[in-house]
């Protein structure tokens, strides 16, 4: 089965993360509270695989619009979820930034954040991006796709990557041996931004 590469493209060290846990208590429970719950998924039999959070901008490869929010105190949360019933996986990870701008121009770093895996000896395709669908109400996002092949079979991570007002994110969702179409990922898509903005 495929899954998720929790620190993607920013690599931290065991102690990094453990440095990364201590900070202030409501900046974590804002990001939590951003986050899906398996209840709030299409249908039923979804839970939680992996979570993780940690301090923005303490773990990894750093940047200015990084270092502003580890100022904020903010916390990146990241949570994955399985369905064995639908064979379908989902991963989320979220980032509230000091402002809508630092947002925007943080998205598009966000490439390979979430990484598709293959099992057994299966080789993974190059993300690529996807420029014939588009999504009104976040114009800025950007659609990509990663394939992974497998002894389960071919797996397609379908993921979007953009913001919503100050809070990136990045949704991936995945189907063994299938392909989550647009329209149903769309669904959890919305799910999600509508979870931010009630936090916000």
């Amino acid at each position: 089965m495929s899954d998720t590469n929790e620190s993607g493209s920013e690599p931290g060290t065991n102690g990094e993360y453990l440095l990364a846990q201590f900070g202030d208590r409501k900046q974590r429970r804002l990001t939590l509270s951003m986050m899906l719950d398996p209840t709030d998924l299409p249908g039923n039999g979804w839970s939680v695989r992996a979570h993780k959070s940690w301090r923005t901008g303490k773990v990894g490869t750093k940047n200015e619009r990084r270092d502003r929010a580890q100022q904020t105190g903010a916390y990146t949360g990241l949570r994955t979820y399985w369905n064995p019933n639908a064979r379908r996986n989902v991963a989320a990870r979220i980032s509230p930034m000091a402002s809508m701008a630092d947002a925007e121009k943080e998205v598009p770093g966000w490439g390979l954040v979430l990484m598709v895996r293959p099992s057994g000896d299966g080789s993974v395709s190059e993300e690529t991006e996807v420029e014939d669908v588009r999504i009104p109400h976040l114009p800025n996002a950007i659609l990509t796709e990663r394939a992974a092949n497998g002894p389960d079979g071919a797996t397609m991570m379908r993921m979007v990557r953009g913001n919503v007002d100050r809070v990136v994110f990045v949704l991936g969702c995945g189907a063994l041996g299938d392909v989550w179409p647009w329209d149903e990922l769309f669904i959890v898509l919305n799910l999600q931004v509508a979870k931010i903005q009630r936090a916000l």
